[in-house]
């Protein structure tokens, strides 16, 4: 897969080499480049044989460096043609560079997709990421000038900095106390989704918001028929977008990637005459986690072609290996893992990876629906919350504890949450972590928001900030097996249209996604529509517990973090009986000893 570097130098000469340095230090991202130089700004792409997903594009005007996916390629080129506006067949970076040519600091706007890039005129150069934040992007700036490109390690090559760790950053990302503005490479930040940024010789760059959803919360004047129908409407064409002819699903038994599967199977079929092939991990030893005879339902339901494996990889596996790669730890999510379905996803053929990821950021922020209602005067919608609640066997008093902290003050709410001793700390945290050291979401934000405003800005709550510091990893780690990940529920039109419907519409009763599941009824077999139950998948974590892992990367290493009691954690490890949760702290301390360990 490919990536992009841009340097604003004063030397031309030491730009370019810069750029060439930049993308030289990814080889993963592609061996073959093209750089160009365009008065003081330097532009460059890697690219991979055969596939192209990075691009360079030029005229008198100026150059445009794109990398990912430009959905609406097409459209703007229609729009384009009627303003007279000729557009190059060079590739998506073309059209781009005719876009700003047209309407300037706000072509990012009208783009559509996965992407990131920069445009310059020779004196200055604009930066752009996507929408919400999918595509990676980096940067550096001082009084040498400016540095961006694809990932943190191409910053640091191309700047000409040492590539060493952010101590803090590492420690942050720990205990939960992470700004996911920076990287855990020291002087390398996070380029902010939804933006540009404006730099020029000799100043900081100036960085604008280009999107803002707030004006279309419950804009939409439709009926829940016709927002059923429309939202099948706008999967179909996110689902239509991500096709690129050498896909393959990344298929569960759940509702999300079922949903995508259901709109791209028909499509595969038609464009290509062959039936669109799934990939499912199954779990034949483990009752409670295996899904496999949902996702055979789907398959069989929609013609596609099946493929299943038994997962093999653990979570600490080839641990230095990744955390170099991905220039420093990822909490939480399980790299290996990953790695493991993208290489069997290029041993099937496949380039793009169809998943059905970040569903639940469209469809479940539900948190203050009743509050929403109630001090909106929305009688007959709160009666219909209250009537749903009681049919599925809520009491009273537990509707009561429910609407609560979505009616009252914020003064009131945070002394509730004072009260019951909730404020500081709502995870669940092993012995051997230091709660004055941990992080967490302290005295609840979204009590904070005035009680009219929580459940609207908690729609909102995906959007903010800079973007997912995980996406970015995972991106890394799918570019290194030669696919990339494509995610048609994070369409940002599909979002928008979504953000548009009324509260009432969008949350018509408890039942999980309700909304996309009535959107999609006929396209796939009833039991999975009306499925209420959720894997969990506890038991496969439990039994694949690397204890030994652990022990090799965090008790015999010479990495110590301050808030972490050593001798506790020894004796849990030596217990070997840690629950799901103990054990995602151990494995986070692990990557970040692993990663920390590169430099000792």
């Amino acid at each position: 897969m490919g990536s992009l570097a841009v340097v604003l130098s004063t030397d031309r000469t030491a730009g370019a080499e810069a750029v060439e340095r930049a993308l030289r230090s990814a080889p993963h991202r592609g061996g073959e480049l093209t750089v160009r130089t365009a008065g003081g700004v330097s532009l460059g792409v890697s690219a991979e044989p055969g596939f192209a997903d990075a691009w360079l594009a030029e005229n008198e005007g100026g150059a445009v460096v794109l990398q990912g996916d430009l959905d609406n390629q097409e459209e703007l080129e229609a729009e384009l043609a009627r303003a007279g506006v000729p557009v190059q067949p060079d590739g998506p970076a073309a059209t781009v560079l005719a876009a700003f040519g047209a309407w300037g600091d706000d072509a990012p706007a009208r783009l559509r997709g996965m992407f990131a890039g920069a445009w310059t005129d020779g004196a200055s150069v604009r930066l752009f990421r996507d929408h919400l934040g999918l595509a990676p992007l980096h940067h550096r700036s001082d009084a040498g000038g400016l540095v961006a490109a694809t990932e943190a390690k191409q910053v640091s090559a191309g700047a000409g900095i040492p590539r060493e760790p952010d101590v803090d950053s590492v420690e942050a990302m720990f205990f939960g106390r992470f700004d996911s503005r920076h990287t855990m490479l020291r002087g390398v930040a996070r380029f902010p989704r939804a933006s540009t940024a404006v730099a020029q010789p000799g100043s900081e760059p100036a960085f604008r918001r280009y999107w803002d959803p707030r004006p279309l919360l419950e804009s939409a004047r439709l009926t829940l028929p016709e927002a059923e129908e429309a939202l099948a409407d706008v999967v179909e064409r996110a689902v239509r977008r991500s096709l690129s002819g050498e896909d393959v699903v990344s298929l569960s038994g759940g509702i999300d990637s079922p949903t995508i599967a259901a709109f791209a199977a028909p499509e595969y079929r038609e464009r290509l005459g062959r039936p669109l092939p799934a990939l499912s991990s199954v779990y034949p030893d483990l009752p409670a986690v295996d899904e496999s005879r949902w996702i055979e339902q789907v398959v069989d339901f929609l013609g596609m072609e099946l493929h299943t494996y038994r997962p093999a990889s653990r979570p600490l596996d080839d641990l230095a290996h990744w955390v170099d790669v991905l220039d420093g730890p990822v909490d939480t999510m399980s790299i290996p893992e990953l790695a493991e379905n993208y290489r069997l996803a290029r041993e099937v053929g496949a380039r793009t990876v169809l998943s059905g990821e970040m569903a639940e950021w469209v469809f479940t922020f539900g948190q203050h629906l009743i509050g929403h209602f109630v001090l909106h005067g929305r009688v007959g919608a709160s009666l219909a919350w209250v009537r749903d609640q009681r049919a599925r066997g809520a009491s009273w008093r537990r509707l009561l504890r429910r609407a609560g902290p979505s009616l009252v003050s914020p003064r009131l709410g945070l002394a509730w949450l004072r009260l019951r001793g909730r404020s500081q700390v709502f995870r669940q945290l092993p012995p051997w972590v230091d709660r004055t050291a941990a992080g967490g979401p302290g005295e609840r934000p979204d009590l904070a928001r005035p009680a009219r405003r929580r459940w609207l800005e908690h729609q909102l709550d995906p959007l903010v900030g800079v973007g997912s510091y995980s996406f970015d990893a995972d991106a890394i780690c799918a570019a290194y097996h030669g696919v990339h990940v494509r995610r048609p529920l994070a369409d940002v039109d599909l979002w928008e249209f979504v953000l548009s419907l009324p509260a009432e519409v969008k949350f018509p009763n408890a039942l999980p996604k309700s909304l996309l599941r009535e959107a999609v009824r006929g396209r796939l077999p009833d039991a999975i529509l009306d499925r209420e139950d959720k894997t969990f998948f506890d038991d496969f974590a439990l039994r694949t517990a690397d204890y030994e892992g652990l022990r090799r990367w965090i008790l015999d290493t010479d990495v110590r973090l301050a808030g972490v009691d050593y001798a506790a954690l020894a004796a849990r490890i030596e217990a070997r009986d840690m629950g799901v949760v103990e054990l995602l702290w151990a494995y986070d301390l692990a990557r970040a000893h692993a990663f920390l360990g590169l430099w000792t």
